[in-house]
């Protein structure tokens, strides 16, 4: 649950290797990253969007600044994601990389991004495809609303006090996801996370306390499918020695 954890540190550059190991070309290979990247920040926002409109029914006036100032910061962030795409962006990327190859021949395979802007324009001319990631993105990020939910009625039955609404789950969630991705520069969000969802919570009428619970039990979670993660890759480089193309 959790949505489909925005900030995946590194994720998306093992996910290319992965890629490329099983026999799929550099410049595809990151071009599906950057496309998966670009589809989950905007379904990101609309979540975000969602969660602001929840946020405006529950909260005092004064908090909606902070809140619209993210998410403000967010749309300028994926409008400039899909404008660099759009008008060559890529391409520099591209020519960087050549560059880094010629000057250091060493590192031409860490560099072979060779075709990358065509790949990317020849996976969204794929609507199909595009449509159903936006759709399982948006509706992995919903689900975390169930997460949040289940995690705060539990402690409220644990302590006794009022257990959180759904429409206060949903506005905890997409804020203080929100405020993670906000901290995509540190290693996990550290402290950013936490921060985010206890302000989300005193936003919405929910003690800091349970959303201090919340965000741990969250760490917790990723931190066993991390472990998980890295032993099904430790068990997967076994079978495929050979090193990745990119």
């Amino acid at each position: 649950m959790g949505g489909v954890e925005p900030r995946r540190e590194g994720g998306e550059i093992i996910g290319a290797r992965l890629l490329a190991q099983a026999g799929i070309t550099g410049g595809m290979a990151a071009a599906s990253v950057v496309v998966d990247v670009t589809v989950e920040l905007i379904t990101h926002l609309i979540f975000l969007l969602c969660g602001l409109a929840v946020v405006a029914l529950l909260a005092p006036a004064q908090d909606m600044l902070r809140w619209t100032t993210i998410t403000v910061i967010a749309g300028l962030t994926a409008a400039g994601l899909v404008l660099a795409q759009r008008f060559g962006g890529l391409r520099l990327i591209e020519l960087f990389m050549a560059r880094l190859a010629s000057r250091w021949p060493a590192m031409t395979a860490l560099t072979s991004l060779a075709g990358l802007h065509d790949a990317t324009a020849r996976l969204y001319r794929q609507p199909g495809p595009i449509l159903r990631s936006l759709g399982l993105h948006q509706i992995a990020w919903f689900l975390g609303t169930i997460e949040t939910w289940s995690v705060l009625h539990a402690l409220a039955s644990v302590s006794g006090a009022d257990p959180a609404s759904v429409a206060q789950a949903f506005a905890i969630e997409s804020l203080g996801m929100a405020a993670r991705s906000a901290g995509f520069a540190i290693p996990g969000a550290l402290g950013l996370q936490e921060g985010g969802f206890v302000l989300a919570a005193l936003a919405v009428g929910v003690p800091a306390g349970p959303a201090l619970a919340l965000s741990l039990i969250k760490r917790l979670r990723e931190i066993a499918v991390g472990l998980i993660g890295l032993a099904l890759w430790r068990l997967d480089a076994r079978r495929r020695p050979t090193p990745a193309t990119i």
